[in-house]
């Protein structure tokens, strides 16, 4: 009895090999890791502006200011760049003479003015706009500059203090500049960048990234 039972034993040892005979193959398996390298966006602001040539000046008088950024990341973006004007003397006191081209110093609809006025400092500013309509590549600079000077009005006159010390300043149309009786000003600049994919178009893609202009707090 035993026997039989050691015999059914050993067929169904043998049927069991057969039935996994696979097990006598070489096999192999392999696993695949995709590898996603994220690219960055990093940009550079760079300014041809001399404080020195800036300093006393009068009026009638053209102040070198180049504005122009560069894509020194490792993926296209579009960029755009913010220029606050002293709210008290952005009518008939200093004009920016800005570039157009790849620039647009309007909104989306291409006839607004992309313009807002912001309080920087406890000052009133109009803060200008300029977007680089060209996504740039890696590496690459806009082809000219969004500002290139500062014009001081020739027809800005001015009239002693004595009460408060230095001078009140006046444009053609005899409106004076309610404040600095030292003469100075600040113009404060400001760029900002974001990938080109996957967006159609700078404005969108700026807008999405940052927030439309005036409508968030820039860090001058």
């Amino acid at each position: 009895m035993k026997k039989k039972i050691l015999s059914v034993c050993l067929v169904l040892a043998l049927i069991a090999v057969l039935a996994t005979g696979t097990l006598a193959y070489f096999t192999d398996s392999e696993t695949a890791d995709n590898v996603f390298v994220m690219k960055g966006v990093s940009i550079d602001l760079e300014e041809d502006f001399d404080p020195e040539d800036a300093d006393d000046i009068v009026p009638d008088t053209t102040v070198t200011k180049g504005v122009e950024v560069t894509n020194i990341g490792t993926t296209d973006a579009y960029v755009r760049v913010q220029i606050a004007v002293p709210a008290d003397l952005d009518d008939g006191f200093v004009t920016l003479n800005k570039n157009d081209g790849n620039w647009s110093w309007t909104k989306k609809d291409g006839q607004t003015p992309n313009k807002y006025t912001a309080s920087i400092n406890n000052e009133e500013y109009v803060v200008y706009v300029g977007t680089y309509t060209k996504a740039l590549a890696a590496n690459e600079a806009t082809a000219n500059k969004a500002l290139e000077s500062v014009y001081i009005d020739k027809n800005i006159t001015c009239e002693e203090n004595a009460q408060l010390g230095g001078y009140d300043y006046f444009n053609a149309a005899g409106v004076k500049a309610n404040y600095r009786a030292d003469g100075t000003f600040h113009i404060y600049v400001i760029a900002e960048g974001t990938q080109k994919n996957p967006f159609d178009n700078a404005f969108d893609a700026l807008d999405t990234a940052f927030g439309e202009p005036g409508n968030y707090t820039v860090a001058w």
